[in-house]
């Protein structure tokens, strides 16, 4: 199978396309045919060593995709080849077949678009940690999401109003207040935060 291989931890452009072993799942793993993999900025920090979690080079960076699962290892009976599912894995995701633990496989429905399947996960979870497993947000609270047009910031907001909350969503555009509230509801408030240069240099 072909994967993006990274001999050494340095710039993005040292990334390689390589050749690699298809993939085989021992007892209680998952391979998935990846159809998209996910980008986001915690893949560059792992490739140029910056990380908190690094693996041992040479290695095929990404943390999330989504696809076609093509086998299943003994004891596995939490998803069955031919599914559609998201897998989320600290480092490998950029390849054509990716090799997963069951637990990090998980299947999506037929009608979600592989693109956005492969951008959902990493984003939900960073939203989901910061909103309940450190906030502790409960219904009828309010939360500001700074940010809010961005993947995790539009996370957090759709989170947060799925959990009871009021949310106020700090954007810097129009449009980008439109987007919010076509994304939630009436419980979401855009305050809006495009100040002049002058307004925004006094505030630096």
């Amino acid at each position: 199978m072909k994967a993006v291989v990274a001999r050494s931890f340095g710039p993005i452009e040292s990334l390689e396309i390589a050749d690699l072993p298809d993939p085989v799942p021992g007892p209680g793993e998952v391979v998935t045919d990846v159809v998209a993999a996910g980008v986001n900025y915690p893949d560059l920090l792992v490739v140029g060593g910056k990380y908190q979690i690094l693996p041992k080079p040479p290695f095929t960076p990404g943390k999330e995709a989504a696809g076609i699962v093509s086998s299943v290892g003994p004891g596995v009976d939490t998803c069955r080849v031919g599914d559609r599912a998201i897998v989320l894995v600290e480092h490998g995701a950029y390849c054509e077949r990716l090799l997963a633990p069951a637990a990090n496989v998980f299947v999506i429905p037929e009608n979600m678009d592989m693109i956005e399947a492969a951008g959902f996960a990493l984003t939900l979870q960073t939203a989901y940690f910061a909103l309940v497993v450190r906030a502790g947000l409960a219904a009828g609270e309010s939360v500001l999401v700074t940010g809010a047009a961005g993947g995790v910031g539009l996370a957090c907001v759709q989170l947060a109003h799925a959990l009871g909350a009021t949310v106020i969503a700090g954007v810097s555009t129009g449009s980008s207040a439109a987007e919010i509230i076509r994304h939630g509801t009436s419980t979401v408030r855009a305050a809006i935060a495009a100040v002049s240069s002058q307004l925004r240099s006094m505030l630096r």
